[in-house]
């Protein structure tokens, strides 16, 4: 979260225990919607590769890790016209062939 917070390099800068737990909380949120999108990501991607007949081996998953930073535009320009349209249903499970996991 230290890497997310912006300007402070990740001080609170305010006694006020409730801008204190604002911040806190809006950190752990960001943190957590960046991992939980770099894993729907992952997810998608290893999908793709085992439908191209990738042999995936659990050792080479286990290695893969959400909490990479390349992806995310820190700064970057986002759209936020569509925030209002509820996404659909993610199916989370990774279904490889029987001897891939």
């Amino acid at each position: 979260t230290k890497w997310l917070h912006f300007g402070g390099d990740g001080y609170l800068r305010s006694r006020d225990p409730e801008l204190q737990e604002k911040a806190v909380k809006f950190l752990d949120l960001m943190a957590n919607s960046i991992i939980f999108s770099t894993t729907v990501d992952m997810t998608d991607t290893l999908r793709q590769m085992a439908a191209q007949g990738w042999e995936l081996s659990p050792d080479d998953i286990a290695a893969l890790s959400p909490h990479r930073r390349d992806n995310v535009l820190r700064f970057g320009d986002y759209d936020t016209a569509t925030l209002h349209i509820p996404p659909g249903p993610y199916d989370s499970a990774l279904r490889l062939p029987a001897d891939g996991l």
